[in-house]
């Protein structure tokens, strides 16, 4: 499969079930990055064909752990709602000096 959004819990499912699974880097990939008519049927296709022949010309990445991501995203969350605050205060204090 190509990495993408969903790729971190699809791989962890299929594994889960006692698949092998290859992540693929699409960046690396120049049949996939290069085309200009893209679509997924023709995307995986060409995966799987690449993957057949040699998994190492995919350049398989590996995800970070469930629980690495999960961390990740309340630091994420935090830093929105600090950012976030940061700008209502800023507003407030420049409306009411004007």
């Amino acid at each position: 499969m190509e990495a993408a959004c969903h790729s971190p819990w699809i791989s962890r499912l299929f594994n889960q079930r006692g698949h092998k699974v290859v992540v693929a880097n699409p960046r690396k990939v120049r049949a996939i990055y290069q085309t200009d008519n893209k679509n997924d049927e023709r995307d995986a296709l060409l995966l799987a064909r690449i993957g057949r022949f040699d998994r190492n010309l995919l350049y398989g990445i590996e995800h970070k752990s469930e629980a690495h991501q999960r961390a990740l995203k309340i630091i994420e969350a935090r830093d929105a709602l600090v950012s976030a605050r940061v700008k209502l205060v800023n507003h407030v204090r420049g409306s009411l000096l004007s």
